[in-house]
């Protein structure tokens, strides 16, 4: 009976991370079904994040050409549609950053966030899903605007 809980709990484990995002258009982009070259994850829960009033923080950093930016930014807004509170930003006709709140309980709120940076002649692209307290303002310390 112990062994059977263990392997359950571990399987949840594993589950529950990749769970948080479902029901948004960005989630393909954490769950690797979209194969991208040079593609960086990040995974953080609990404890580290108390000081930021956040229980979970996952994002996602990697190069964009023009086609992976339109595809990425139209799923954010379609994301946005859903949004009980969004901020949203474009230059040039491009979508270049964006805060969108989802619904959720007081004790978790659900955040999403994205940013286009360009260094080097190179378009990067982060994407951010949150969930925790924070508020709007808490968050945009994480996603400075340009």
């Amino acid at each position: 009976m112990k062994k059977y809980l263990l392997v359950v709990s571990l399987v949840l484990l594993v589950i529950a991370p990749a769970r948080a995002q479902k029901g948004l258009q960005t989630d393909s982009l954490f769950s690797k079904a979209v194969p991208i070259s040079g593609y960086e994850e990040s995974l953080v829960k609990g404890a580290p994040l108390r000081d930021y009033n956040l229980s979970y923080f996952r994002s996602v950093r990697f190069p964009a050409d023009k086609v992976i930016l339109q595809q990425v930014s139209s799923w954010i807004m379609k994301d946005a549609d859903i949004a009980t509170s969004k901020d949203i930003q474009e230059e040039d006709g491009r979508l270049v950053y964006a805060l969108l709140q989802f619904d959720g309980d007081k004790s978790k709120k659900r955040y999403l966030g994205y940013q286009v940076r360009s260094s080097g002649g190179k378009d990067y692209v982060t994407v951010v899903y949150m969930e925790g307290r924070a508020s709007v303002k808490d968050l945009h310390s994480f996603f400075k605007k340009r």
